[in-house]
């Protein structure tokens, strides 16, 4: 699931809710402020009891299938809405291993989730390639999702397929690119389907 947050001037950016409590009518989204985007500004001024308007929700990234052996998630602060999700929706008695990077400042934002954090490197992906290195995935045809930074992303797939994973294990959604949007486009476009 996916929704569109109106975040300021014209502005809308798409976020997945990491809790949705329809009954509430509450939502939880998690915001990656970085830098001095649009987002960010609206982020860092929100006080409890503000209202925000959206849109949605749509479909976005695939759902966990009702018997799944194992998962694994890899992806930067902005996968951490996706991975507190669909990890709910994940039994507590099903292995999930993976791993977010960030940087080192937020490496605690990943706490209390099922899967470990790692340092970023220079480059976004870096850290989480060399992790996935030496991190023995379990046996079966398990889920693996990957998201965040487009090229980050990238180099996890060939990295993953490298190692033996099918195409259809891996769930991939870049959610941006350092490059920008028409970077993230067509890169879905072509080699992360």
């Amino acid at each position: 699931m996916k929704i569109k947050l109106h975040v300021g001037g014209g502005e809308m950016r798409s976020y997945t809710p990491a809790a949705v409590d329809s009954a509430a009518g509450t939502m939880e989204v998690v915001v990656h402020c970085h830098g001095d985007s649009p987002a960010s500004r609206w982020a860092s001024a929100l006080r409890a009891g503000d209202a925000a308007s959206f849109m949605g929700p749509g479909a976005s990234v695939a759902a966990p299938p009702s018997v799944l052996p194992w998962a694994a998630f890899f992806g930067d602060e902005t996968t951490i809405g996706l991975v507190e999700a669909l990890s709910r929706e994940i039994p507590a008695s099903t292995p999930i291993v993976g791993a977010i990077e960030a940087h080192a400042e937020d490496i605690a934002s990943v706490a209390g989730l099922r899967v470990g954090a790692v340092e970023r490197a220079s480059r976004h992906g870096d850290a989480l390639v060399a992790y996935l290195a030496d991190l023995e995935l379990p046996p079966g045809s398990g889920v693996i999702w990957l998201s965040g930074e487009a090229s980050g992303v990238l180099a996890l797939r060939q990295a993953l397929l490298a190692r033996g994973a099918t195409r259809e294990q891996l769930c991939i959604k870049p959610y941006w690119s350092l490059r920008g949007k028409a970077h993230r486009k067509e890169l879905e476009r072509t080699v992360l389907r």
